[in-house]
């Protein structure tokens, strides 16, 4: 039965609300959100992800666009200043200036919005290729790029919106400036200070003073600098080992289990089956998973355990589950999800306390238990090691155990759909069979030898798909694709970003640089009529350049060290495959470039400056 809505507000509560109106209250029925609108997954792109990346973009556009306009007004600010001198209103000036960022951004926005639209088409494909595979069909689904009108209305907005922003400081700049504030401002700002011969002040003092007085000019840099190194973090996170460990505990998992528990096949993997896959001879180790649902009489211990468990979370809990408890406590019977495991599942087991040894264990005469809350601070125990399990069978063998210690299954071969009172209890897969009489498992787990994936994937189509077309076989060689899907949108938007906002960063620090030595024309021929050297005035402008750049990277490293971890954690790395690896390799790669900015530019300008006479560049100012 299918349900079109109106609008795609709330689809979670007007799903549950049809559910409950429609009277499904039993587990694994109701109604569900189509999965197509689940764009906002923990394991996939979050909401927040979109909106800091977005924000990025906003940023990279803001700091492009300020820097042209502030820059512009500061070159033509004497300009500005004459037009105020002959009757021009700081109105008029603002409105000159704004008539300037329209004007560019009629040119600007339709070839915006054409490279965007081209570069969508591009780069959709890779965006959504995580889910472009059909998980019922395995055919790839068509990716449609949408030209809808509302969206190029949308980015038209939101530039203006970054263009108006962008200038609002350089307008309020021009409509405040006075003729001789302007004349000063072209003269550089530091010109209008008395200038003295004094020995004791070195060109090395005079670098740091200047720097002092406008730190601000390093604040744009260090933004760069973090958010690039940000950016690189974010990318390199994303950590394949841990999202294999999560979702696939060995090379090869072979089973015929559903996405509903009402049709799934616990018994997939029957004795046939098992035997083709003893057989291959490019595996390093095949286990398997039995599972059978039996029941237990719960000893006074166990039930107040799950007493103290309900206390805490029953307030959490939906209808369903408290009645699952109520009817528990009734019957003083709990569930168990009683498994039978092989050697090699075993060995991947996540215990707690200490671990016994597999000789031990495959006695028969033992039991592992699992243990509830295991991210918790002090994880639940529902027996102790060397406590007696009392076992009664459902086909009426009843046996004595005792619990030698506590562990949980891997989350990939463990019982897959929800529960919520229960517990589980682990038997060698030989003292399994003996007790249930089932010898056809859950799940086959395979490990590969080094390098014989593909062999083993080649002899499970040949040898098992070919017969039974209902195994559902789960790869690592599929998985590394799969993870290679997700990932490649971060490295494509990553790269753009990081492209962007480093181009911007060493822009911004080649244009301050350049604009610091050419505004102050007149001081710094001043300084050479009070006896500075040309070789005293290069070194200062090279050393302030120097300072800049050190301060901003300095402040730029501690930032990433002590926040960094934060930020990342908490709004983009969300996913729980992500590992953070602190580094500034992308800080320091980029101080080369602003080294020879720093170093190469002021004494070019200088130098240029100096070909005209000290008379010449006073008088001309």
């Amino acid at each position: 039965y299918s349900v079109w809505y109106k609008n795609l507000w709330n689809l979670e509560k007007k799903t549950e609300k049809i559910s409950k109106a429609a009277g499904f209250t039993r587990a694994g029925t109701g109604m569900e959100v189509n999965p197509a609108y689940n764009l906002f997954e923990e394991d996939s792109f979050s909401f927040s992800s979109l909106i800091i990346m977005i924000l990025f973009v906003i940023l990279a556009g803001y700091l492009i666009i300020y820097n042209i306009f502030n820059i512009s007004v500061k070159t033509d600010i004497r300009a500005y200043g004459l037009l105020k001198n002959v009757g021009t209103t700081g109105k008029q000036l603002k409105k000159i200036v704004r008539m300037q960022a329209w004007r560019l951004s009629a040119i600007g926005i339709p070839i915006g919005l054409l490279c965007g639209y081209l570069a969508g088409l591009c780069m959709a494909p890779s965006l959504n290729a995580d889910a472009a595979i059909s998980a019922q069909t395995g055919k790839t689904a068509q990716t449609v790029v949408s030209a809808n009108p509302l969206i190029f209305l949308a980015a038209i907005l939101l530039t203006l919106l970054t263009v108006y922003l962008s200038s609002l400081q350089a307008c309020k700049m021009v409509e405040r400036v006075s003729p001789v504030e302007a004349l000063r401002l072209a003269e550089g700002e530091q010109s209008h200070r008395k200038i003295k011969k004094n020995t004791s002040v070195t060109w090395w003092g005079m670098a740091v003073q200047n720097v002092l007085r406008n730190w601000k000019k390093g604040l744009i840099v260090m933004l760069s600098m973090v958010v690039v190194n940000c950016i690189v973090m974010l990318v390199q996170g994303y950590d394949f080992d841990s999202y294999r460990k999560v979702l696939l505990a060995s090379d090869f998992q072979l089973d015929q289990m559903t996405g509903s528990l009402l049709n799934t096949n616990f018994n997939g993997i029957t004795p046939e089956i098992k035997e083709i896959l003893d057989e291959c001879p490019d595996s390093a180790k095949t286990g398997y998973v039995y599972y059978s649902e039996e029941t237990h009489k719960m000893e006074p211990e166990l039930l107040k355990t799950w007493e103290a468990f309900a206390d805490k979370y029953e307030k959490n809990w939906n209808d369903y589950e408290k009645q699952v408890w109520e009817e528990t406590k009734a019957s003083n019977t709990v569930s168990v999800h009683f498994l039978g495991i092989s050697e090699s599942v075993f060995d991947k087991l996540e215990w707690r306390g200490e671990k016994c040894s597999w000789d031990t264990f495959k006695s028969g005469n033992y039991v592992l238990v699992d243990y509830g809350d295991k991210y918790a601070e002090h994880p639940v125990s529902y027996y102790q090691t060397g406590d007696i399990f009392q076992m009664d069978y459902k086909n009426g063998n009843q046996k004595d155990y005792e619990v030698i210690g506590e562990a949980l299954m891997p989350y990939a071969l463990d019982y897959p759909y929800a529960d919520c009172i229960y517990i589980t209890v682990l038997v060698p897969e030989e003292e399994y069979i003996i007790q249930t009489g089932n010898e056809s498992a859950m799940y086959a787990a395979i490990d590969a030898k080094k390098g014989e994936d593909k062999q083993i994937k080649e002899y499970i189509d040949k040898n098992i798909l070919k017969e039974n077309g209902m195994i559902n076989v789960f790869s690592v060689l599929d998985m590394k694709e799969s993870f290679q899907r997700y990932v490649s949108k971060y490295y494509m938007i990553g790269s753009f970003l990081v492209v962007i906002l480093a181009f911007i960063g060493i822009m911004n620090f080649f244009n301050t640089t350049a604009t610091s030595v050419i505004s102050r024309k007149k001081e710094l021929a001043l300084l050479e009529v009070v006896g500075m050297t040309k070789k005293q005035i290069s070194k200062m402008l090279v050393a302030e350049g120097f300072l800049y750049l050190g301060g901003a990277f300095v402040i730029a490293v501690l930032l990433i060290v002590f926040g960094a971890k934060q930020i990342l954690v908490n709004t983009l790395g969300t996913a729980f495959f992500f590992r953070l690896h602190l580094t500034i390799v992308p800080c320091v790669l980029m101080i080369p470039i602003l080294v020879g900015i720093a170093y190469v530019i002021p004494k070019y300008q200088f130098e240029k400056m100096s070909r005209e006479s000290v008379v010449e560049r006073i008088r001309k100012e």
